[in-house]
């Protein structure tokens, strides 16, 4: 009896299609000939019209093939290697869960958005050209592109085409005239460097040169190193010059990896030992610091206004530092970015990274592969950076943890203390918040003991706090004052104005009332037939 033929194997993967609605979202399998490992991006087949998508590889099994399966191919995969960690691909499934969002909404919040990537339809003519007939209009098309004497002139004639000529266009395809191709590209690959030009020769060694190329080789001669761009605007020359410059071997050509924030450059100018603290914030730190081998436990730091809170967290990040781990520092808004920066530079070096939306999409990827290689310590930024990729994380510290930022107003609607509670589980590390206003919920698990509450109620070097007074406006009117300042107020402006200093009024609201109520018993005013 013969033996059955061994059916070869097949591996039946879950993609997470962009662009899905989340009506209809959910993991698209598709059959591949190879593992592709979760984590990775492919382009798929999508729909009736098996239009190309972008997707990312979610799950990845093996198994024998079926005759009778009718599962669509994978066309192409783009990576190489996951990009996504395996505690990242468990964020897209925690996300899509907790928030209701697609799965590739959730892929594109964790990855910075300098790393997504598009598909770009490129149309060239086809050599050899075929010999079939061909109407007077797609005739007309085909010799204006073959008379295109740039790639630019090319381009410029396919997309000024209107209805009626895209249709055309695609005629040409199918008759092979135009080759229609897809390639997926990232919008951006990083930082690629600054291009600089140094003399390779000694000044006594340089050999003759054109008038035009000698202005260039003098100012080289003068500064030094200099990026290619400045050399040529000083000059007054093109870059062709300089080009001809490296090829005669007149000048060196090389590029120097700028740094991913303008503080970087400056380095470290100081310890973060030297750092005083006192009795109250020295207290706090070691009770964090015998936190940090205790697995993951949430902390809430309630502080006053001034009492030295950021000093504990630059002491706390060295010390969770020097024991080679990784430190996710989160801040309410990009205004408050550079202050912390600069003195997190200072104190630290090279090993902080900033993450914030106002990066470019360069800086964006160039830092976070830097965090994935584990080159960067301290991560420093808005919501968004607590998706850092960090490999070895020993703490996350929430600045001002009450305000409403954390939030995410767009789909998927996380929140930023949430996902740091489920990435500090995840590498069993201690989360610290800090305020000195906490939300109602933070202070209320401290309170309970499900947070554990640590305290500071001195300001630092005992400096007084200012006078705060607040004023029932109700007992303004009720003695007959229907002014939009209470007299307190008026009579606090006045006494500015007469000593020459300034006033600061702040608005909470613009302009519109949350209830109506009666003056005289403060009860508000309901709707008869609902309880607004």
């Amino acid at each position: 009896m013969e033996k059955q033929a061994e059916l070869p194997k097949i591996w039946c993967v879950g993609v997470a299609v962009c662009a899905a609605s989340y009506t209809f979202d959910r993991l698209f399998s598709y059959i591949a000939m190879q593992e592709i490992p979760a984590g990775c991006r492919v382009v798929v087949p999508f729909g009736k019209g098996n239009a190309k998508r972008v997707g990312i590889v979610l799950s990845c099994a093996e198994q024998a093939a079926q005759p009778e399966q009718q599962l669509k191919p994978v066309l192409a995969v783009v990576d190489k290697q996951p990009i996504l960690s395996p505690e990242m691909l468990d964020l897209v499934f925690w996300l899509k869960e907790m928030t209701f969002c697609t799965y590739y909404d959730a892929v594109r919040t964790i990855l910075p958005a300098g790393m997504q990537v598009q598909l770009v339809e490129t149309i060239s003519l086809a050599e050899p050209q075929p010999d079939c007939p061909l109407t007077d209009a797609e005739a007309h098309l085909l010799f204006f592109l073959r008379g295109a004497k740039t790639k630019q002139e090319f381009r410029r004639i396919l997309a000024d085409a209107d209805t009626q000529g895209k249709k055309i266009v695609d005629t040409l395809v199918q008759k092979g005239f135009l080759l229609r191709q897809e390639t997926v590209k990232e919008k951006t690959h990083g930082q690629t460097g600054i291009k600089m030009l140094r003399m390779a020769a000694p000044p006594d060694e340089v050999p003759p040169v054109t008038k035009t190329q000698q202005k260039l080789v003098r100012i080289l001669q003068e500064t030094g190193a200099v990026s290619e761009k400045e050399a040529c605007y000083l000059s007054g020359v093109t870059t062709a010059v300089a080009k001809k410059l490296v090829q005669n071997g007149v000048v060196e050509s090389y590029t120097v990896k700028p740094p991913l924030h303008t503080y970087a450059a400056s380095g470290q100018t100081r310890q973060p030992a030297d750092i005083v603290l006192s009795a109250e914030q020295q207290a706090v730190y070691d009770r964090m610091v015998a936190a940090l081998g205790e697995g993951m436990h949430c902390f809430l730091l309630h502080g006053v206004t001034g009492s030295g809170k950021t000093s504990v967290f630059i002491r706390l990040i060295d010390t969770v530092v020097q024991r080679g781990k990784q430190v996710i520092l989160l801040v309410p808004e990009i205004a408050l970015t550079p202050q912390i920066v600069e003195q997190f530079y200072q104190l630290f070096g090279n090993i902080v990274a900033v993450i914030h939306s106002e990066l470019s999409l360069g800086q964006r990827s160039e830092t976070w592969r830097s965090i994935a290689s584990g080159a960067v310590k301290i991560i420093i930024g808005t919501r968004s950076a607590v998706f850092a990729p960090v490999q070895n994380l020993g703490l996350i510290v929430v600045d001002e943890e009450g305000e409403r930022t954390y939030k995410s107003d767009s789909a998927p609607r996380y929140h930023a203390i949430s996902v740091a509670k489920k990435r500090c589980q995840t590498h069993h590390c201690p989360l610290l918040l800090a305020s000195a206003t906490p939300s109602v919920e933070s202070y209320y698990f401290a309170k309970r003991g499900i947070y554990t509450l640590l305290e500071m109620h001195q300001r630092y070097n005992q400096t007084p706090l200012p006078h705060v007074e607040v004023v029932d406006m109700q007992e303004e009117r009720t003695l007959g004052k229907e002014g939009m300042f209470s007299e307190t107020l008026a009579q606090a402006l006045r006494d500015n104005l007469e000593s020459g200093s300034q006033s600061l009024l702040l608005l909470n609201r613009r302009g519109y009332h949350t209830i109506i109520s009666c003056a005289s018993c403060n009860q508000p005013v309901y709707c008869p037939n609902c309880s607004i």
